[in-house]
């Protein structure tokens, strides 16, 4: 597919905040608005009157006896006076006439060049940048869509020579960290500080985005997250009698469900398995459920892969046993051909994430909807985590760069982007609650902003690469090849190789 490009034009209205020095006994102070000067003039007279006591000895008279038999001396005070002062302090104070400068960036103008590998979503991308264009017209912006293999080959070869990499671009969660750990992409604190209200964004999902997670700098503003759920077929479940997923299953509930709704024909037209999970799960299903039941798969840093544990390796042969004891989920390749396998209608629940909500809004063959993620035996957790755009360290225009990220994330105009994949959850509370949002069904979108809590994933600078090789390792124990107490030392040794080279 040929790249496409669009070249647009934008103007941020940025106010100007201007500050004066303190002139005579007061401060100075004033405030001017988009490259204006304001003029303040104000005089003021403040009286105090304050008593001052001041002792002040008018007459003293002193009689002294010395008889001449008597060694004792008297003395004797005959009168003394005190007089009191009152002063009256006068103070003025002098607010004098001034011109104020503006402090804040002037208006951003240049040049900015936006990169997005979301080739699917171009048209309406166009749109939200158009209004861009609008309401800034001292920007030219370039914006390209690149498939996704040559958006990453593209853009880490700019990156790497040091020129020609976008000043904004879109990033998951999965590649995020590796630019910030290659110091990449510029730090945003003091723009974030200055410009956006955090209180109006996702709590947990802007904490994600901080490097190292929750506590570090921000190089990035999420755009939306994207979590696990439970898809099930309403149709199926109807059938079998079953009741639907809600906030109250558990794991336990899970599999209840899933034998009662389980019927294994061999042949991928005719069999109803109880529950999937495609794509093999290791991340979305697996990881959370190692963490609801107490476990970890790595270290609380990030840094080391600590998979061999007593709980850990329960999961992992609970999660064996649904594809090995119970059979109530095909093993990875049954339905291989006939695409995803609940879009088949022959599976009632899946885990997944809520990415696919767009491939499954089209599905009229059965009714289906979403449920949170179930509890495991210590609380819930689901896989989960944003995505967003980030500003490169290289880019020579970061105040207009800056404006564009803001409009892609808050602008009324970007609705329309939520609106055509409702999976993508907006980071803004405000859009996430709007009625031309949240009204959408299938399936009920309030399930995504009550899972938004639970979210938790290990992403770090190599995350793709050593979920590869966890999966890898994983797959023989899902075709009953390898005991998960065998495979859990030898993925905790393979992850921490790869680890340690960025540590």
């Amino acid at each position: 597919m040929d790249n496409k490009r669009e070249k647009m034009h934008s103007r941020r209205k940025l106010l100007r905040l201007g500050a004066l020095g303190g002139l005579g006994i007061a401060g100075v102070a004033a405030l001017g608005g988009c490259g204006e000067t304001q003029v303040v003039t104000e005089t003021k007279i403040q009286e105090v009157v304050k008593e001052v006591p001041v002792e002040k000895v008018v007459t003293q008279i002193v009689e002294r006896d010395r008889p001449v038999e008597v060694e004792k001396v008297v003395e004797k005070v005959v009168t003394q006076v005190v007089e009191k002062q009152v002063v009256v302090v006068q103070e003025k104070v002098v607010t004098v006439t001034v011109e104020a400068e503006a402090m804040t960036p002037k208006r951003p103008t240049g040049e900015v060049l936006y990169w997005n590998y979301m080739t699917n979503m171009q048209n309406i991308e166009r749109q939200i940048l158009s209004q861009f264009e609008l309401n800034n017209p001292d920007i030219n912006l370039t914006a390209e869509w690149i498939p996704w293999q040559q958006y990453w080959q593209k853009l880490n070869a700019s990156l790497n020579a040091g020129e020609g990499a976008p000043d904004v671009w879109n990033t998951a969660p999965t590649f995020y960290y590796q630019y910030v750990d290659l110091g990449q992409l510029l730090e945003l604190d003091d723009l974030i500080k200055r410009d956006v209200n955090v209180n109006e964004y996702w709590q947990r999902t802007l904490g994600q985005w901080r490097a190292p997670q929750g506590s570090g700098p921000f190089y990035g503003v999420p755009r939306n997250y994207v979590l696990s759920v439970i898809y099930y077929n309403k149709s199926l479940l109807d059938a079998a009698g079953a009741a639907y997923p809600d906030d109250t299953w558990t794991t336990d509930d899970l599999l209840e469900t899933s034998l009662k709704v389980n019927n294994p024909t061999g042949d991928p037209r005719t069999t109803v398995f109880g529950f999937d999970i495609p794509g093999k799960g290791n991340r979305v299903f697996l990881d959370p459920l190692i963490y609801a039941n107490g476990g970890r798969v790595l270290n609380e840093d990030l840094t080391e892969c600590v998979i061999n544990n007593d709980i850990a390796i329960d999961t992992i042969r609970w999660m064996q046993d649904l594809y090995q004891v119970h059979e109530v989920t095909p093993t990875p390749g049954f339905f291989e051909g006939l695409g995803d396998s609940f879009q088949t209608g022959r599976v009632a629940m899946a885990v997944n994430g809520s990415w696919r909500v767009g491939a499954y809004r089209p599905v009229r063959a059965f009714g289906w909807d979403v449920a949170l993620f179930p509890k495991g035996s210590q609380s819930r957790v689901t896989y989960g985590g944003p995505d967003g755009f980030v500003i490169s360290q290289q880019t020579k225009n970061a105040e207009a760069a800056w404006a564009t990220l803001l409009h892609m994330i808050g602008d009324d105009s970007v609705i329309s982007f939520y609106l055509e994949n409702p999976g993508m959850v907006p980071i803004k509370k405000e859009l996430a609650n709007d009625a031309r949002y949240i009204s959408i069904s299938p399936p009920d979108l309030r399930v995504l902003l009550r899972s938004e809590p639970y979210m938790a994933a290990d992403f770090n600078a190599n995350y793709n690469e050593w979920q590869g090789a966890k999966t890898n390792l994983l797959d023989e124990v899902w075709l009953g090849q390898k005991a998960p107490e065998d495979a859990a030392p030898e993925i905790e040794n393979a992850v921490n190789e790869i680890l340690q080279r960025s540590n």
